[in-house]
């Protein structure tokens, strides 16, 4: 047992310095991008090289990354049974899991990916540092599809060759250039929260708002709009609202519902007001769902599904949320006053409105370069997502919070979001080419 633990010691250090690695190349991969976006809008000139370096680098942290990630303990996983289990219970789904769903997840990546090994074998040799379940989601639906495909196979009903066709999948994610905007906001979103912009953000508005009943939980859903328009993520904006905001509200005499009602809500605006990573996501999607439906009618030339149109789609009704959420904690002061009370500042009126210029200021500028150059078309949504991540910096160095340890930080932090997520989209990938080849497809559409 010595010499196993001693041997799963050398791998957790190993994908430690993997991750570290990966930070690197997150940072790196930001100021490369934005330097192709000032070579090309400010010198009209670009090079392909540097175009293949960002997709490389792209590449590398989510699918070298994910052993990281599942050291840190931060693939997405369901743990509603898992949480409060004993540490029996878990240890006992630990090995299962990696026995029945992560180890035959690996050994088809290794044994149909062969032909591509050469050129992405390290990549894949990171996946053997994937350890202990949580289990991940990602892991779970390859897993579990590929118990299918075996049992399939068995019975004659699924042809095993067709998991031939996952190289393939997983080489388009790692090549699909929009798709390398999802780290770059990532990257500003993180930027904005551990550099404590976000919470700079929440305390002046909060401040400006909290003299009027409900005015605290209206500034909250303000600050939920603008995190969500300058970071592209939940997460953080969730976690930074719910440490900042609620102890707050509690102790101005909010409801504890309305409270953490209104955080909820205002933490999840990320998901649709752009620039969402979500919608990044589900453009690529939804353009392959474009490009096949265009086959079926004959048209061979159907027009694209972009980021731009999804972002220009979603910012009307994110914005109808966000009057919604005001409109409605706004009556619900009015009708029930004691549940949401005023709050109470030492500080004059015109000092309240100075330091809520000086944090809504610079946030405020970046969203509309980021979001301005996005639905202008003057940009492509990696571009401005790079000019966002520096912008995220530059704003962090005025402030004196860009120090290396934040820096160190925010690219790790990086290669763990974008990892969890990328791995999410090729467990996915797997799920439903075996449900393709269970004819699920044709199931659901004559359903």
């Amino acid at each position: 047992m010595s010499a196993l633990a001693q041997i799963s010691k050398f791998l957790d250090r190993i994908n430690t310095y993997i991750g570290y690695l990966c930070g690197i190349f997150a940072f790196s991969m930001v100021i490369v991008v934005f330097s192709v976006v000032v070579l090309r809008y400010g010198f009209s000139i670009g090079f392909i090289w540097m175009q293949e370096i960002y997709v490389w680098l792209h590449s590398f942290i989510f699918m070298m990354g994910s052993g990281f990630t599942y050291l840190a303990n931060e693939h997405v996983r369901i743990d509603v049974f898992y949480r409060d289990a004993s540490a029996k219970y878990k240890a006992t789904v630990d090995i299962l899991g990696n026995i029945f769903l992560l180890i035959p997840f690996l050994y088809i990546i290794w044994k149909f990916s062969f032909p591509f090994v050469y050129r992405s074998f390290l990549m894949f040799l990171t996946t053997l540092g994937l350890l202990l379940f949580g289990f991940p989601v990602a892991f779970t639906l390859a897993g579990s599809a590929l118990l299918f495909g075996f049992l399939g196979d068995a019975l004659e009903v699924f042809n095993f060759r067709m998991m031939g066709f996952f190289p393939q999948r997983i080489f388009g994610t790692m090549i699909n250039e929009p798709l390398v905007a999802v780290p770059l906001f990532i990257f500003m979103g993180i930027m904005l929260e551990k550099t404590k912009i976000a919470a700079g953000l929440l305390q002046s508005i909060g401040e400006l708002f909290g003299s009027t009943k409900g005015g605290l939980g209206i500034g909250v859903v303000i600050v939920g709009m603008l995190l969500a328009a300058s970071t592209g993520i939940v997460g953080a904006t969730v976690v930074t609202m719910g440490m900042l905001s609620l102890p707050s509200m509690i102790k101005a005499g909010y409801d504890q519902k309305i409270a953490t009602g209104t955080i909820c809500a205002a933490g999840t605006l990320g998901q649709i007001i752009p620039p969402s990573i979500v919608l990044v996501l589900l453009a690529t999607i939804l353009q392959g769902a474009n490009e096949e439906a265009a086959m079926l009618k004959g048209d061979l030339a159907p027009d694209p599904v972009t980021a731009i149109d999804l972002f220009a789609g979603a910012l009307m009704p994110g914005l109808m949320l966000v009057v919604m959420f005001i409109i409605f904690i706004y009556f619900y002061a009015r009708i029930f006053p004691n549940s949401c009370p005023p709050i109470q500042t030492v500080k004059s009126r015109s000092e309240i409105y100075k330091e809520a210029f000086k944090s809504i200021f610079p946030p405020l500028i970046l969203i509309v370069l980021v979001l301005g150059s996005i639905l202008m078309g003057v940009a492509t949504p990696t571009e401005s997502a790079s000019v966002g991540a520096v912008g995220a910096a530059i704003i962090a160095f005025t402030k004196g919070e860009l120090t290396f340890q934040n820096l160190k930080e925010v690219s790790l932090n990086t290669v763990k979001l974008s990892s969890f997520v990328f791995v999410i989209l090729i467990g996915a990938s797997m799920f439903s080419l075996v449900f393709r080849g269970f004819n699920g497809d044709a199931m659901i559409e004559h359903f």
